[in-house]
């Protein structure tokens, strides 16, 4: 069981803008919101072929204190991993939240 109250990972979250490339087309790239801290839980690590690439997948938990977080957001890691938000729900009386989040990768 992991307690919520050992917050030793920091995170920052993005939203999605489009910005224009010097050739003039429309790109998504992130914007940095904030950053938060808390505690992470790499809850499952799969790896697997697709084709001829090792496809590699973590889903990760992460505790935090409540804020106003949803499903469009990117979170990054201290390591620079990149995570896709699938589910924010809330822990107690709105106290925590509990984040689950997925990355891919090809090898």
């Amino acid at each position: 069981m992991m307690d919520a109250g050992f917050f030793n990972y920091i995170f920052k979250y993005y939203s999605t803008g489009t910005t224009k490339d010097s050739l003039g087309q429309i790109i998504d790239s992130p914007v940095l919101e904030g950053s938060f801290y808390g505690s992470k839980l790499v809850w499952q690590n799969r790896e697997q072929y697709e084709g001829k690439q090792l496809i590699e997948s973590s889903i990760v938990i992460i505790r935090t204190y409540f804020f106003d977080i949803d499903s469009t957001f990117i979170l990054e890691d201290e390591d620079g991993i990149f995570y896709n938000i699938k589910g924010v729900k809330p822990i107690g009386f709105n106290d925590y939240i509990e984040i689950t989040a997925q990355t891919k990768s090809n090898r």
